[in-house]
């Protein structure tokens, strides 16, 4: 409970109920939109202390993985140089067992679409090409974006609207200006605007407000480690294996996409109002 507060009652999501009442998200399928979702680190020569054994609590969760740029989506190949969309998707499904951080949704499917062009940034042609490929598969339930800037894009608002009337649920993260001004695509119609709380139950003050629908904890959230990356984001240190923390309304937006995959499918504008 000290390390998965967010998963806890009040400060936290208190998605633990759900779980002992068996409500895991076994049969639910959420597309992470992000830089890419690793189950483990290839064997590479560079990293040869680890290899494909050495799993992120992720290595069952994930069904497939996209890379999408202009063109369109095809199968990822290449291994993510971000840790961000791992993370976020540790959030949302890493196993319930011994080790590392627990998912709100622990038996959630992940699809994984990455997003990120090859200098960094999120280009808003390779976010469409993933939200055009996610609104033509039938399996996906639930769509979550922890990215967005101030910047308005028709072509994206056109896409997220195809992909909500495909009957998909469509999360994203507030934004981290700590002000007024909307951050897309979470400021676009139909999508579910998520902000980020702290441990204390007060807004975290990096949390945008332009649109916000709802709120989850954001402030220094267990994730999963990452083997080769640097995860040390100024949040008090824990000393259990596999645990790191973060911050920031991408991990909130994670912890309401796994409550809604542990509840029964439902219409956008439904799952919209229960969640509410």
């Amino acid at each position: 409970p000290a390390v998965c507060w967010h998963l806890q009652p009040r400060p936290g999501a208190n998605v633990v109920a759900a779980h002992d009442d068996g409500r895991r998200g076994g049969d639910r399928i959420v597309a992470v939109v992000d830089t890419g979702v690793m189950a483990a680190i290839p064997d590479d020569p560079a990293t040869p202390d680890v290899d494909e054994s050495d799993g992120l609590d992720l290595e069952d969760r994930v069904a497939a993985r996209w890379r999408c740029r202009d063109d369109g989506c095809v199968a990822a190949v290449a291994t993510p140089t971000s840790s961000h969309g791992t993370e976020v998707a540790s959030v949302l499904a890493a196993a319930d067992d011994s080790d590392g951080t627990t998912g709100v949704a622990p038996e959630a499917t992940i699809v994984s679409y990455r997003v990120d062009a090859t200098g960094g940034g999120i280009p808003s042609s390779y976010l469409r090409s993933a939200l055009l490929h996610i609104a033509a598969d039938p399996a996906v339930d639930v769509v979550n974006l922890s990215l967005g800037g101030s910047q308005w894009s028709e072509a994206e608002q056109q896409a997220v609207a195809i992909v909500l009337a495909a009957g998909k649920t469509v999360v994203a993260s507030a934004g981290n200006t700590g002000d007024r001004i909307p951050q897309y695509p979470a400021a676009f119609p139909g999508v579910i605007s998520v902000g980020a709380t702290d441990d204390g139950g007060e807004i975290a003050d990096f949390s945008s407000y332009g649109k916000v629908d709802v709120v989850a904890p954001g402030d220094c959230v267990a994730v999963a480690v990452v083997p080769g990356f640097d995860q040390d984001r100024g949040c008090p240190g824990d000393s259990r294996d596999g645990v790191a923390f973060n911050s920031g309304t991408s991990f909130s937006a994670p912890i309401v996409s796994g409550a809604l995959a542990l509840a029964e499918p439902r219409s956008p504008l439904v799952a919209r109002l229960a969640l509410e």
